[in-house]
């Protein structure tokens, strides 16, 4: 016996036999662009008078109801069990019958966020007086707004930075944050904690604005407490717990700064009587084991901030910045729910009594002070964020990080994401539906897509070749050539300049006008932009306007940077298994023995494994209807689970380098500067190098002092790559080493060799140039008693201006006949000339310097040496 039950607007509708059935859905793999609702056919009402009344009397002549304009909210429930919970039914048209149909699943999402603008948004945590003090402040921000440096279209010094010429970017994180529980929506997921990519994303605004020469005053007003909120609680079904913070504490009654209505305490929240500008600084106390947990600030009960709580730490500082209105009232909550489970919707019996799966245990309190802000620049996101979309804003994260989400069963505007690489991989919890299936009819190969398969940013004139775009090929040669996947709304940007080597890119939200002879620097509008933030160990001089002080701001400093934000590298590393799916794509229909729990726990997150196959699917749809068998779609997955792989591309890389010289490889030089460039389809870094092949006996490679001359294997971090050329030859001549890379990501190496090209010049040589120093003329003095003199020959200014000097030959050519003179250490390029102390010493001497390169080549010089004999007696 089916009993099925109707409920729209709370009431019982009258409805015809098994005559519901629906569509479930979460995402057909066969459209990325789009995530799907779970809707119903055509459903006729008869005209019943219940049904008449509910509808307020539709279709009776002289009704004037407004139910076919209406979403009615519907409630589904078949033999007890709840399969919708929060749906809505609109009246399509009417007849003999009121003909329905019912949503539900993801479609209310969508529609709450029509309509809606990012400056729909309120960002007052993110509001703030701009001076040296919140610029260097942002400067770690992980959350909210960071001032990372660009070049935003107002004169640029790259010795100092204005502060009045940087524009804060937003986090793409926070906006999505923002956006979802502005309509009220609570979402989880361990993406959203974990990724490292999203994490880093920012958007700079649309809008430049102006900027005002002048520093706040804070006048400080009191503080006050937030009482503790404890809670330990334990169920068989998910739960969440809000709670208030009553609020006291007190403040002062007069203002030195003309305030004259101070805030109050009322019902154990904050009243503003007085519009004004206003500043939080709240230290959270709290434990937390097993639970979501975020301590919020709303005003007027509506959401302003909300800061999470994350076990294994136990206090956290905030400050907060708000503007309100004469009458705005504020108040803490906390809110508490359990650590999320993937598979909490699919036990085996989860009404079990005694079976507690979900479990919270905290503690909450806070204290605060509060100040005035009298004067100073607001900078206020809201005038100049812009108009983009909400909705083209979550629908850009979730394309280009390959996300779908689905409702959590039983919590009213609650949802979990999961990427399709993810889900597409996880055999582990994967669902054994064997026993389900009755039948499977056929298979179809059309996947929709096309042999390229392409993703786009928008691009500035300056830029002609649309490098950052992105694609993915299917290895089909039935379907269409080229089809896109999806757009990005934002644009790319360009590199006009450098700080300190850092690249700095261009976001022209100011532009210089002439009025009347007079240049002056205005705000415009400008594309939305995406960068990632690179933190660089730099010192940076900062200046806010004509401050004659100047503040450094060390290490840790964020640039705006266009690392990882090509679409190829969101499809290499988020669509790897979507690709590897639709390369053998195979869609099967077929029919289903799925009872009303079946459906109630239906989990399109988890892969379905028939035996009858030995494969794995993914759900694409379900059509159902109650009493009856389901017509089901699955598409086959692939056999096994796509890994992250080794790069796929290296390149060759030239250098070109003299006789006998010595150059040193970087890993940059065989990535970055080679031709093809190093490509790795997750992006990842590289970890080792291997030389593989090209030893030989004109060109060594060394690493540090290790002479490679067979395959060796180098770990980047521990590169010191040398090429030397060992002078066998002065005719021109090139040699090739060959490499390969392994990534961090997979650990292996490329199946691909890269090439590092030595290419040594042509040897001319010159002939040496000997130099044996200048003439020069000595006494000796024979009544000392010194038995020698030693006079230094100096050769060493000879020079060879193409290569070395190999040797060096002293050779007396003329002296005195009687004299015993003579030169020692005649092959050094410095000799001595040794003269005995007598008579006969005295006169000329000439001495020849020859000197010789590698090639056999000479040249000589000659030094003349005068001796003179001194005969005065010592003293004399």
């Amino acid at each position: 016996m089916i009993n099925e039950k109707l409920y729209i607007e709370n009431k019982l509708v009258d409805i015809l036999p098994n005559s519901i059935s629906r569509k479930l859905q979460i995402n057909d793999f066969g459209e990325v662009a789009n995530r799907q609702s779970n809707y119903s056919n055509t459903i006729k009402l008869p005209k019943t008078s219940n049904n008449i009344k509910l509808f307020d009397f539709l279709g009776v002549n002289g009704s004037n109801s407004r139910s076919p304009y209406k979403k009615l909210k519907c409630r589904y429930v078949v033999n007890g069990i709840t399969l919708i919970s929060d749906g809505y039914a609109t009246i399509k048209a009417t007849s003999e019958y009121f003909e329905v149909v019912v949503y539900d699943g993801i479609i209310d999402l969508s529609e709450r966020l029509n309509g809606k603008v990012l400056s729909d948004l309120d960002y007052e945590d993110m509001n703030h007086i701009i001076n040296s003090s919140t610029y260097l402040d942002s400067k770690n921000n992980t959350e909210g707004y960071v001032y990372a440096i660009g070049d935003f279209g107002k004169p640029f010094n790259s010795n100092t930075i204005q502060i009045d010429g940087q524009v804060p970017a937003i986090y793409v994180h926070t906006l999505f944050d923002k956006i979802l529980k502005g309509v009220g929506v609570t979402y989880q997921g361990d993406f959203f904690t974990t990724n490292t990519d999203y994490l880093s994303e920012v958007i700079t605004p649309k809008q430049g604005y102006e900027v005002i020469n002048e520093l706040p005053d804070y006048e400080e007003f009191g503080d006050g407490s937030a009482s503790v909120v404890n809670r330990f609680k334990t169920s068989n079904t998910y739960f969440s717990l809000i709670d208030k913070n009553n609020i006291s504490g007190s403040f002062i009654n007069e203002s030195p700064s003309g305030i004259t209505a101070t805030p109050t305490i009322e019902n154990d929240e904050i009243v503003f009587n007085e519009k004004g500008r206003w500043q939080f600084e709240i230290s959270i106390n709290y434990s937390n084991q097993d639970t979501y947990l975020q301590f919020g600030v709303y005003i007027n009960n509506k959401y302003i901030k909300e800061y999470s709580l994350n076990e294994g730490d136990s206090n956290k500082s905030i400050s907060l910045i708000i503007s309100v209105k004469s009458g705005d009232k504020l108040k803490f909550q906390t809110f508490g729910a359990p650590t999320y489970y993937d598979d909490f919707e699919n036990s085996s019996n989860p009404s079990t009594i005694g079976y507690e799966k979900y479990r919270v245990n905290y503690s909450v309190t806070a204290t605060f002070s509060l100040k005035a802000i009298v004067g100073g620049q607001l900078v206020d996101f809201k005038t100049f964020i812009g108009d983009m979309k909400q909705l083209d804003f979550i629908k850009d994260v979730m394309q280009r990080y390959g996300l779908i989400l689905k409702p959590i069963q039983n919590q009213k505007n609650r949802y979990i994401f999961r990427q399709f690489e993810e889900i597409l991989n996880d055999r582990v919890n994967g669902e054994d539906w064997s026993s389900k299936i009755k039948s499977l009819d056929k298979t179809t190969y059309d996947s929709g897509y096309a042999r390229k398969n392409t993703a786009s940013y928008k691009y500035p004139e300056e830029i002609l070749i649309p490098t950052f775009n992105g694609s993915f090929s299917v290895n089909d040669e039935t379907i269409e050539a080229e089809k896109s996947l999806f757009n990005s709304p934002y644009e790319m940007s360009v590199s006009n300049r450098k700080i300190q080597q850092e690249l700095v890119y261009s976001v022209p939200l100011y532009e210089e006008k002439e009025n009347d002879g007079v240049i002056t620097i205005e705000p415009k509008e400008n594309s939305y932009k995406l960068f990632r933030i690179n933190r660089v160990d730099k010192t940076l001089t900062i200046r806010f306007f004509d401050e004659a002080n100047t503040s450094s701001m060390v290490d840790n400093i964020p640039f705006l940077s266009l690392n990882n934000i090509s679409l190829q590298y969101y499809l290499g590393n988020y669509y790897k298994a979507y690709q590897a799916l639709l390369n053998n794509y195979s869609e099967v229909e077929g029919e289903a023995l799925l009872n009303n729990l079946d459906i109630y726990n239906l989990d399109f997150f988890r892969l379905k494994y028939l035996s009858q196959t030995g494969r794995y699917y993914y759900l694409n749809d379900v059509q159902n209807k109650v009493g009856e068998v389901s017509k089901i779609k699955l598409i086959q997955t692939n056999l096994t689970t796509s890994v992250n792989s080794a790069p796929t591309q290296l390149g060759v890389f030239n250098l070109s380098m003299g006789y006998k010289n010595e150059r040193l490889i970087t890993i940059t030089n065989i990535t970055e500067n080679s031709n093809p460039v190093y490509f790795d389809p997750e992006f990842d870094e590289p970890l080792k190098i291997k030389i593989t092949g090209g030893f030989n006996s004109k060109v060594q490679m060394k690493n540090g002092e290790q002479i490679i001359n067979t395959e060796t294997e180098i770990l980047v971090e521990n590169m010191n790559l040398r090429v030397v050329d060992l002078g066998t030859s002065t005719d021109a001549h090139s040699e090739s080493f060959t490499f390969k890379i392994a990534d961090e990501g997979s650990g292996e190496y490329s199946n691909v060799e890269g090439t590092i090209q030595v290419n040594v010049r042509e040897y001319t040589n010159t002939p040496p140039t000997a130099r044996a120093g200048n003439d020069a003329s000595y006494n000796i003095k024979i009544a000392d008693d010194r038995p020698y003199y030693y006079f230094n020959l100096d050769g060493s200014i000879s020079y060879d201006s193409t290569g070395d000097i190999i040797s060096y030959q002293w050779l007396t050519i003329s002296k005195p006949s009687i004299s015993n003179a003579y030169v020692s250490n005649l092959s050094n390029d410095v000799a001595t000339f040794v003269v005995p102390n007598e008579e006969q010493s005295g006169g000329s001497y000439t001495m020849q310097l020859k000197v010789t390169d590698e090639f056999g080549v000479t040249d000589t010089d000659v030094v003349n040496i005068q001796i003179y004999i001194d005969r005065k007696p010592i003293g004399a």
